[in-house]
């Protein structure tokens, strides 16, 4: 009886001491894991937002792409994008900081090195052939328009903005159809396909993946397949991405950052066209045959056929009076490192 009364003297009196020694252990565990997270956030890199333009259409794919594969977060930046009707619109948010970056037609980005010199710097661009292309002019399935002369008389639709409508209007040009010979509605990419089974219009220039959406239908023809690389320039340097020169020269380690993220997707789509499909229809509001699509890479414009390409595009634009002097690519052109 004494050893039991004595053994729960010792076991009261011990119990404090472990739980004081307890508690202790634990906040020692505590202070050493706060520590470590501590030092693990510290060792993460700043991450910031940068806004894109963009349009649904697959001349953007190189926006989905760096997105989707994570790019922009690999050097420390998170990617808000923000959809605009027309390239124009896109342009004028990148002017007035807006956005950060945009990509668009690379005709926008001349016309406004000709208008105001050194305001934007190009750095990607991509080429459109014959055999890669993303454009068309559809009639509707039911239409009687075989030929560039039936068009005379009838409503084009097109996407909103310069780019398309100046392009339209060269290509029906080319083939004898006069401005003045027909009347081009503008509208949003998206509505192209139904505003043409609606026969609300008669024709329709049209990119991928909306122009894919009219054919797989079957209410849809193909007037002409590639008729910016077959009748106005083969290769057809169809868009740029581009920055402001005053963010390189404000934050020159945001910009090589955007560029280097743009240059990787680039690369992804020429080395990956079949995944590159994949993300485009996860980006755009339509279900469309991936097969059928033509994937656009982007090319370092420090390539000298790029150059020239572009530079026959910039001469092309002077002598159809769409700039109203000449612009020297180089001018344009970033060629810096950006590693």
């Amino acid at each position: 009886m004494y050893r039991n009364h004595k053994q729960r003297d010792i076991a009261q009196r011990t119990l404090p001491l472990l739980l004081i020694l307890l508690f202790l252990l634990l906040l020692s565990s505590c202070t050493i894991q706060e520590k470590q997270i501590t030092s693990q956030i510290s060792s993460q890199p700043s991450f910031e937002t940068i806004k894109i333009a963009y349009k649904p259409t697959a001349h953007y794919l190189s926006v989905f792409v760096a997105k989707d594969q994570g790019f922009f977060q690999q050097e420390g930046l998170v990617p808000e994008l923000i959809e605009f009707d027309t390239s124009n619109l896109a342009m004028d948010a990148l002017l007035s900081d807006q956005v950060d970056v945009a990509r668009g037609g690379l005709l926008l980005q001349l016309k406004v090195e000709s208008e105001k010199p050194g305001v934007l710097t190009t750095f990607l661009v991509n080429k459109q052939t014959t055999e890669n292309f993303v454009d068309y002019l559809l009639v509707h399935k039911e239409s009687a328009i075989n030929s560039f002369a039936d068009l005379k008389g009838k409503k084009v639709g097109t996407a909103a903005g310069l780019i398309e409508t100046t392009m339209i209007k060269n290509i029906l040009k080319a083939n004898g159809v006069a401005e003045t010979d027909i009347q081009v509605i503008e509208m949003k990419p998206t509505l192209l396909p139904q505003a043409l089974e609606a026969k609300q219009v008669d024709a329709v220039y049209i990119y991928e993946p909306e122009a894919n959406i009219a054919l797989e239908r079957g209410f849809a023809k193909a007037l002409a397949e590639h008729p910016s690389e077959t009748y106005l320039l083969n290769p057809w340097i169809g868009g740029g991405v581009y920055i402001k020169t005053s963010l390189i020269e404000r934050n020159p380690q945001k910009a090589k950052k955007i560029m280097r993220a743009f240059k990787k997707a680039g690369q992804f789509i020429a080395d990956h066209p079949d995944e590159a499909k994949e993300i485009l229809l996860q980006y755009v509001p339509l279900k469309v045959d991936k097969n059928k699509l033509h994937a656009l890479p982007e090319f370092d414009v420090s390539d000298s056929a790029i150059r020239k390409a572009a530079q026959m595009h910039a001469d092309f634009l002077l002598e159809k009076g769409v700039l109203q002097k000449r612009v020297d690519v180089d001018d344009l052109f970033y060629e810096q490192p950006i590693e």
